[in-house]
């Protein structure tokens, strides 16, 4: 790979994966990307290939032959030529160990899985631009230390008998000064920072005394001009009869070098976006914190921090947005915590943050406290003005682990757990995390098979036009039957789908087998009804998304104008903007869109008449309760009446009754979907209900009205 630091075309990956349909999607993805793919399923294979061709980034999973990735990547580091190469490892997701045994091995970054492969090629790009930056460095390093080597020195020489000083043409550049005579000795040793001259006369003394050459580094400011870095070597010349006679040395200013070596450590152990400490200087300070905790008896505690929906703002503003919001929270991170405390980043937008000198374990809580309270204002981002919160984990030494590795793990379980109970709030690690953690990774392995094994069911509920009343819609509802523990309510999976980013093929094949059904109903002579999808934040906030719906309505032959996607109105005003562009973008094919759970959210119909939206579905908490609650019964009335003057239409959800479904005939609604219109049923026992869609024992609008 040459050329510009940009220029990734062309480069050439080594991926060992042992599942063929994974290097089979891998293929297709890199090579959409113009990369060159050489494909290897085992680490014996891998090595052979390896030593047949170097190639630019390799691309490993760690559950390759049983968990032999992690050895792969450290002999592909054992060896000369991938040494400094990027490696990827794929890892599973929520494995805390993991990611520290991939950076252990030498891994360069990671992938969690299961994999959002639309970021696979962006990872590559990263790493890869990064190391040809890397090498562009070191190319600058040698370079300077060639013209160092080539480049003339400085000369000097003091006389002890006249005090006289004489300097070569080259000194007054190396030192700063226009050419002229040179200075004295005491005009010089005022230019020489004062924490060295006495090193400078240390080093002289040495001379002297033992009669050897010696060297040393100063820093002089010329008069007028800036701080310079000279590195000085010198030594004595005694006369024949052994009289010291003058001092004599070399010099050359080192000032851009000393500046690249302190870059580059600055590289090494601080985060270049926004310049706190790195996870390995994190690890560092943590582990002297702990040693000094137990000389005086006292406590330390290590936080985890994330910032919640962190990705959605990525994808739905950009990374360069993203960075710019990291920045803020660094800064904000770091305004709350003491001057014995440290906040560091660990990765993408996970911080940690080092409490020291705690006498109880609560102590922590004024800082933590003190970080949710700095999230309360909104972080400002050009014309964005994005509400940021955190959620954080902690753990306390040395009851909560008596190493860096336990007590990070520990606070990490404990972050989930903030996450789990809704964000913005931090919560102390508990034991009973470690038994919640192993069975949250029962559940994710069991979905995982539930996908594969095809235990995944779609129900569907009838929709029906108030107006007519005719079978109107049909809404898809995933459900999943469990081979030992039966039928799994939605609310116990479809969170963990959300989390674990499955949620993107899983919400993808419930739109094919929505559209196949709908389909199939038509073919048989049936009514084919609408179709009603919902989608989750992860789907709707994807890159990707509006390429999955046009694959998947090319291929069932389903025409766009007979599709609504149902959106809560909560993911559409996280990010108005964000939400208005990509829904165009859907309306422009034929989809039309729903918001479901009306009322229940911040929005208002003024927030929403803006948006391409076609039905407002009122909350069946309004719905099921307005017989019998007047308030109830007077926000459902003014929602219709509202949404019908913007040019909405409604749908009534949790109709339960033939009163309620008559009164909302009376309002003059406009559709209407309960268990007394049809319960969520299977495809065959819906055809039923297809065969005679009316609805024949209730009043409908426009009928006797």
């Amino acid at each position: 790979m040459t050329g510009d630091v940009n220029q990734i075309s062309g480069a050439t990956v080594l991926a060992a994966v042992a599942e063929d349909q994974t290097r089979e999607r891998l293929r297709a993805l890199l090579a959409a990307d113009h990369y060159r793919v050489i494909e290897t399923d085992s680490m014996h294979a891998a090595l052979a290939a390896f030593e047949c061709e170097t190639p630019d980034a390799i691309l490993i999973d760690a559950d390759l032959e049983s968990g032999a990735g992690f050895e792969l990547c450290r002999r592909f580091r054992q060896d000369t030529r991938g040494a400094s190469l990027p490696i990827l490892i794929m890892v599973p997701g929520r494995d805390p160990g993991a990611l520290d045994s991939a950076f252990d091995a030498g891994a360069t970054d990671f992938l969690t899985k299961p994999v959002q492969w639309h970021l696979v090629p962006e990872h590559l790009r990263y790493v890869l631009r990064a190391q040809k930056r890397s090498q562009c460095i070191q190319s600058d390093r040698d370079q300077l230390r060639r013209a160092q080597h080539l480049a003339q020195l400085g000369r000097w020489r003091y006389e002890l008998k006249s005090g006289k000083v004489i300097w070569s043409e080259e000194m007054f550049h190396v030192i700063g000064l226009p050419q002229g005579a040179p200075p004295g000795l005491g005009t010089f040793l005022d230019m020489v920072d004062p924490a060295d001259r006495s090193a400078l006369r240390r080093s002289v003394a040495q001379i002297f005394l033992h009669g050897t050459k010696n060297s040393l580094e100063l820093r002089v400011t010329p008069p007028g001009g800036s701080e310079r870095v000279i590195s000085a070597r010198m030594g004595l010349q005694r006369s024949g009869q052994g009289k010291a006679e003058f001092v004599y040395g070399v010099a050359q200013e080192v000032t851009e070098r000393r500046q690249m070596e302190r870059h580059l450590t600055q590289l090494a152990h601080f985060d270049s976006l926004t310049g706190l400490p790195n996870r390995l200087v994190f690890r560092d300070r943590l582990g002297k914190a702990m040693v000094g905790a137990q000389r005086s008896k006292k406590l330390v505690a290590v936080a985890f921090v994330d910032v919640d929906r962190f990705k959605s703002i990525n994808d739905t503003l950009g990374h360069e947005t993203g960075d710019r919001v990291i920045k803020a929270v660094a800064e904000r991170l770091q305004d709350c915590v003491r001057g014995t405390d440290t906040v560091a980043r660990r990765s993408g937008d996970e911080f940690t943050v080092l409490i020291t000198d705690m006498a109880h374990p609560e102590d922590s809580a004024k800082v933590l406290s003190k970080i949710i309270d700095a999230f309360v204002w909104p972080v400002l981002v050009g014309d964005h003005e994005l509400h940021v919160t955190t959620s954080i984990g902690v753990s306390v030494y040395p009851s909560d682990g008596s190493d860096a590795d336990l007590l990070l793990k520990n606070a990490d379980m404990a972050m989930y757990r903030a996450k789990e109970l809704g964000g913005n709030r931090y919560h102390y690690y508990t034991s009973d995390m470690n038994v919640r953690a192993l069975e949250r990774l029962s559940a994710e392995r069991s979905l995982n098979r539930a996908f594969e094994r095809e235990e995944f069911r779609l129900h569907y509920q009838p929709q029906v036009d108030l107006g007519n009343g005719e079978i109107h819609g049909a809404e898809s509802l995933l459900r999943w039957t469990h081979p030992d523990l039966g039928p799994v309510s939605p609310a116990a999976f479809v969170r963990l789908l959300e989390d674990t980013g499955m949620m993107l093929p899983v919400g993808e094949w419930v739109l094919m087998r929505t559209c196949q059904q709908i389909q199939a109903w038509g073919t048989a002579g049936l009514v084919s009804p609408r179709a009603a999808v919902n989608l989750s934040g992860r789907q709707f906030n994807d890159p990707s998304f509006l390429r999955s719906v046009e694959r998947v309505l090319d291929k069932t032959g389903f025409s766009a104008d007979r599709l609504c996607f149902e959106i809560s109105e909560s993911i559409i005003m996280q990010d108005v903007p964000a939400a208005l562009a990509t829904m165009n973008q859907l309306c422009e094919i034929g989809v039309q869109f729903t918001v479901d759970d009306f009322g229940t959210g911040y929005s208002s119909l003024a927030d929403l008449q803006n948006l391409p939206i076609h039905t407002l579905k009122i909350d069946r908490s309004f719905v099921g309760t307005m017989t019998r609650n007047n308030d109830h019964m007077g926000i459902v009335r003014a929602a219709i009446d509202l949404a019908r003057n913007l040019g909405f239409k409604v749908m009534a959800e949790g109709v339960e009754d033939e009163h309620t479904y008559a009164m909302l005939v009376g309002l003059r609604c406009d559709m209407a979907q309960g268990f007394y219109i049809g319960k969520p049923q299977d495809p065959a026992q819906l055809a039923l209900q297809l065969r005679e869609p009316l609805m024949t024992s209730v009043p409908r609008y426009g009928v006797g009205l």
